[in-house]
C-alpha cells in the first residue's frame, strides 16, 4: 500500500498527463491542413498591413516589399487568389502550403512577407 501523500502526487501527476494530451490534440486538431480551396479564399482574403510588422533582423523593407509585390501577383483580376501561381512563385505544392498556410496563419500581405523570410513557409 502506498502513502496518501505519494498517491495525492499519484493523481495529480496522472491529470497533469490527461491535460497536456488533450491540449497536444486540440493543438493538433486546430492546425489542420487547408485544402486548396481554404488557400484560395484565405489568401484572397487578406489585405496590405495598416502598419507594417517589423522586417527581421538583417532583413531590408525592399526585400519584403519584394515578397508582397509576387504574392499578390497571386490574385486573379477578379480578386480571387492563384493557388497555382503561389506554387509557381514560391515553389512546394498545394499540400506543403496547406500545412504551413494553416500553422502560420498570415493576417496581411506584409506578414505572410515576414513569414517566408523566417522560414515558416518552406519545404518540409
Amino acid at each position: 500500500s502506498i502513502s496518501a501523500p505519494v498517491a495525492l502526487k499519484l493523481i495529480c501527476f496522472a491529470r497533469f498527463v490527461v491535460v497536456l494530451a488533450c491540449s497536444s490534440v486540440v493543438a493538433m486538431a486546430s492546425t489542420a491542413p487547408w485544402s486548396e480551396g481554404e488557400i484560395k479564399s484565405k489568401m484572397s482574403q487578406l489585405r496590405h498591413a495598416e502598419t507594417a510588422p517589423p522586417a527581421p533582423p538583417g532583413i531590408e523593407k525592399a526585400t519584403l516589399d519584394a515578397i508582397v509585390q509576387k504574392v499578390t501577383g497571386c490574385v486573379d483580376a477578379n480578386g480571387q487568389f492563384d493557388v497555382i501561381a503561389l506554387v509557381s512563385n514560391f515553389g512546394g505544392d498545394a499540400a506543403m502550403w496547406g500545412r504551413k498556410l494553416a500553422k502560420y496563419p498570415p493576417a496581411d500581405w506584409q506578414t505572410f512577407a515576414v513569414h517566408y523570410v523566417n522560414g515558416y513557409y518552406t519545404a518540409d
